[in-house]
């Protein structure tokens, strides 16, 4: 008992019927080491995961007590560690969708993680929000919607943050701050550790990978797990068996032991949709792009390293806090240009005053979004304002003021600057030639003069 894990021994020596049958033709006081060790790996087999024929090629190299006992410590390791698929029993896709009054939070207040299916995702009703808020009914769940005088629960659905959950019509709606697909359901974090923990302990096990062929009608068919025969297909079917893991049908190419593929790296899930159905979709490495991805990923890093001047566990950190500088400077700049536009909007309005009835702007450095601050602040004024961006080559331009002067003279504009746009009240677009606003102007001004000089 000193060597064995405490698990594996009181399974071993409390399995009595499991160790009679290997026993047999011994004594029960001192059985040999042989059968001792026969009987051991036996329990073991009934543990949980070692096949027998997997335990039978181990026992070949059992020379000690130790080495039995290196055995039992990987099957408690195993079982341990071992990845079962998560309950999803309460996430059924024909289901009934749990009511306000009988959730999962109110059958089992500890309860903090669930597997449920988005039922409907719809943009919020309230007007502030829309775009940036969706409404989410689930299947069931555990964040607890307010009522009683009880606040709300908040949490995470599908990596959307829950930013309050209410009871509306008996149904526990969640809004969140970003939209989530109808039907999708995904693995959690740990649930794809567990799952990589396990795929490499199968790996390294070495079980042995071996083709059979059955014919169609067979009975076995029914029993082997298939996604379903293509079209076509004739003649007998390809099974592979991969010894005490999994038996299915494939024609694919395949290693002849799982040990041939040296590691396997889980890196993301991916929702797909197909034929009406969202799937997850599982990403990831195996063999030699195992230490290709982790080359990469390390170069990377050395990368970062310079750029941030910090070590690797310090990215996250400075990364953060770039960005809220960045944030902090946009702020400012945002300010500062309102600015601009404020003085430039003076002058403007000064010359429009002045008897001005075609009016410029033009900034080297800009984009629509300043140039629609421009167009807003002249609102309400009987003049035309051509504003552009960027040259003497490429840049973008908006002409605006009256919509009917607006809709004639637009395309003229973006005419002579080379370029295409559209839009009602105000015509913007790109164009390739922002240094022929000279020429653009002129003619915006002898419209205006046609037009008073017209009869």
């Amino acid at each position: 008992s000193s060597v064995f894990p405490p698990a594996v021994f009181s399974r071993i020596h409390c399995g009595t019927a499991s160790l009679e049958p290997h026993l047999a033709g011994h004594s029960a006081k001192r059985p040999s080491f042989r059968s001792f060790s026969v009987a051991c790996l036996a329990v073991c087999a009934n543990v949980r995961r070692f096949s027998r024929a997997a335990l039978k090629r181990r026992f070949n190299q059992v020379r000690s007590i130790r080495d039995l006992a290196g055995i039992a410590m990987a099957v408690e390791a195993k079982e341990n560690a071992s990845f079962e698929p998560p309950d999803r029993s309460q996430s059924g896709g024909e289901a009934e969708v749990a009511k306000c009054g009988a959730l999962r939070c109110q059958k089992d207040s500890y309860l903090q993680t669930l597997h449920s299916r988005v039922t409907s995702c719809v943009p919020s009703r309230e007007k502030k929000e829309k775009g940036q808020v969706w409404e989410v009914c689930l299947q069931d769940t555990v964040l607890f919607p307010e009522g009683g005088g009880q606040p709300c629960d908040l949490g995470t659905v599908g990596g959307a943050n829950v930013l309050r959950v209410v009871n509306i019509d008996g149904d526990a709606v969640h809004f969140v701050d970003a939209p989530l697909e109808v039907g999708s359901e995904e693995l959690r974090p740990e649930e794809l550790q567990r799952l990589e923990q396990r795929t490499n302990e199968a790996i390294w096990e070495g079980h042995p990978v071996t083709p059979r062929w059955i014919a169609q009608d067979s009975e076995e068919v029914e029993k082997i797990r298939c996604r379903g025969l293509p079209e076509g297909v004739v003649g007998p079917l390809r099974v592979l068996e991969f010894e005490g893991i999994d038996t299915n049908l494939c024609c694919g190419t395949h290693v002849k032991s799982t040990a041939h593929l040296s590691r396997v790296k889980l890196l993301h899930t991916e929702r797909v949709r197909d034929r009406g159905k969202t799937h997850v979709r599982l990403h990831f490495a195996a063999g030699d792009r195992v230490l290709r991805f982790l080359d990469v990923v390390w170069q990377r890093q050395l990368q970062l390293n310079s750029l941030l001047a910090v070590a690797p566990d310090g990215h996250i950190a400075a990364v953060e806090a770039l960005l809220t500088t960045k944030k902090e400077q946009t702020k400012e700049v945002k300010s500062l240009l309102e600015e601009v536009v404020d003085f430039t909007a003076q002058r403007l309005k000064q010359r429009a005053a002045e008897g001005e009835k075609v009016l410029d702007v033009h900034r080297e450095k800009g984009d629509m979004d300043l140039m629609k601050m421009f167009a807003a602040a002249m609102d309400g004024l009987d003049v035309l304002l051509l504003t552009t961006c960027g040259g003497p080559d490429a840049g973008t331009f908006m002409l605006s003021g009256p919509p009917d002067l607006v809709a004639e003279l637009g395309p003229k504009v973006g005419a002579i600057l080379e370029g295409r746009g559209g839009g009602k009240g105000r015509y913007q677009g790109k164009a390739e030639k922002i240094s022929n606003r000279p020429e653009a102007l002129d003619m915006l001004r002898k419209s205006l003069a046609d037009r008073a000089s017209a009869p």
